[in-house]
This record gives structure tokens, C-alpha cells and sequence, in this order.
């Protein structure tokens, strides 16, 4: 038989009690890593939804993601509109191939749709990371802010 074992069964109760909840609490941590979510987010889940900006009273902020845009209102006016799809990384670069066919990922990646005859908008590409996504809440946060931004379904 195994020493190891031997010496584990001449260990005084106390010892032996310490060292199974040990060896528990990081089995408990492995398992919990393991099935965290691990950022597979679906676009469906963001869809078909009206996602309303928590934490403002005055007035009322609220996004509707569709296949291929993003469209964001105040107080019921379209404000604007954005291209965006979802990525498993963080990119620099918008890709507007992968806007309506890119399925799953971790960011939602998107830029603004301009205005037509508006040449002078800026196109910057903004990426969110998604922290939590359920079917009645949306949590993010910019890539490179650590403040989070709180959506629920309306």
C-alpha cells in the first residue's frame, strides 16, 4: 500500500479533518474556475431585447442590438447607431466582415455608423468587455476601464 496513505491514516483526527476540507476548498475552487463562464457570450442573447441603462435618473438611456447594428436612444429619440459583432479578443481594428456573422465571443466590438453625407464623424472602435449576460441583465465594461455599466431589460 501506498506510504502516503499509511501516514495519513497514523494522523490525529484534527489533522485529518484539516486536511480533507482543504483539499475540498480546492476542488471547490477547480470545479468553480472550471464552469465559470468563460466569455462565450451568443449574440441571440443580446437580441430581441430592449436593454435600459441602470444608475441614471433624469433621464432614459437604452440600446437595442439587432443582427448587424447597435441602435441607442434618449428618452425614445435615436441618439445614433453602431456596427458591431462579438469577439473573443480585443482588437484594434474594426473588421466590418465579421459584422451579422460573427456569433459568439467574450467583446462586443463596434464602431459608428455614420450619418449619410457625414464625412467627418470619427470611426473609432470602441470595446466592450462583457462581464455578465443573462436574460434580463447585461453588464460591461470598456476594455481598459475597470468601471462597470449596468444594463436590464425594459
Amino acid at each position: 500500500m501506498n506510504s502516503c496513505w499509511l501516514n495519513f491514516q497514523k494522523m490525529k483526527p484534527p489533522i485529518k479533518i484539516f486536511i480533507i476540507i482543504s483539499l475540498l476548498v480546492v476542488v471547490n475552487m477547480i470545479s468553480y474556475i472550471s464552469f465559470a463562464q468563460k466569455g462565450n457570450f451568443k449574440q441571440a442573447e443580446l437580441q430581441g431585447k430592449t436593454w435600459q441603462l441602470q444608475g441614471i435618473t433624469d433621464v432614459t438611456i437604452v440600446y437595442i442590438y439587432e443582427t448587424d447594428k447597435l441602435s441607442f436612444y434618449r428618452n425614445d429619440k435615436n441618439i445614433g447607431n453602431m456596427e458591431y459583432y462579438l469577439s473573443d479578443s480585443i482588437v484594434k481594428i474594426f473588421d466590418s466582415s465579421k459584422v451579422g456573422k460573427v456569433y459568439e465571443g467574450k467583446y462586443i466590438i463596434e464602431r459608428p455608423i455614420r450619418a449619410k453625407g457625414c464625412t467627418t464623424q470619427p470611426l473609432a472602435v470602441s470595446v466592450l468587455e462583457i462581464i455578465e449576460l443573462s436574460p434580463d441583465r447585461l453588464i460591461v465594461r470598456g476594455a481598459n476601464n475597470p468601471n462597470l455599466v449596468e444594463f436590464k431589460v425594459k
